[in-house]
């Protein structure tokens, strides 16, 4: 596997705004200036109908418009969250897990190593998530196992995933940015 190149900050948010425009249809309506001639009771008014036009042009609502991400324990929790909640979450990335999702043999009898869910379990073919992504990198010191573990055993229980051992990142930030911009790239586009 080749080193991805990673993509700026500035640029992963002009992708995400991008992303939310093009799921949403429309751009949200211009919001009034702060230096304005109109009294304020009228401008409480503007103030409010903007806010909620905004609102209704980038609010997407149902399982189809939710997706959670995590890095390390935040990526277990991501993971776990959208196996309990199968009928909320359609998406999820959990970038380099610990353990703890579901019983590994690893760091047994430790805190990281309390399972919150006993198997990865689809309730029905409909609450399935759309995409479950899930990376580590080959320098990180601590969730290479965990995170290929969990793509393993969905691969055998036939839950669709995607699973990415990368080369040459950590248990950091680059690692972070790059899982997010693969995922990024994947999620809302039915």
């Amino acid at each position: 596997m080749s080193k991805n190149t990673v993509i700026p900050k500035a640029a992963c948010a002009i992708l995400l705004a991008a992303l939310l425009l093009s799921s949403c249809g429309s751009a949200p309506a211009e919001v009034p200036s702060a230096a304005t001639t109109e009294a304020p009771d009228q401008q409480s008014a503007a103030n409010a109908e903007t806010a909620a036009s905004t609102t209704e042009a980038f609010t997407a609502s149902g399982t189809a418009s939710t997706a959670v991400t995590g890095v390390s324990q935040g990526g277990t929790e991501a993971l776990a969250s959208a196996f309990k909640w199968q009928d909320k979450i359609a998406y999820v990335g959990s970038f380099a897990p610990s353990t703890g999702v579901i019983p590994t043999p690893f760091y047994k009898g430790s805190f990281w190593n309390t399972p919150i869910l006993d198997d990865f379990k689809i309730d029905s073919p409909e609450t399935m998530p759309r995409y479950i992504y899930l990376c580590v990198g080959t320098e990180d010191p601590y969730c290479i196992n965990s995170t290929l573990y969990y793509g393993e055993i969905m691969d055998k229980k036939g839950i669709p995933n995607r699973t990415e051992l990368i080369e040459g990142y950590d248990h950091g930030n680059e690692m972070w940015e790059l899982g997010h911009y693969n995922f990024l790239q994947k999620v809302f586009l039915d």
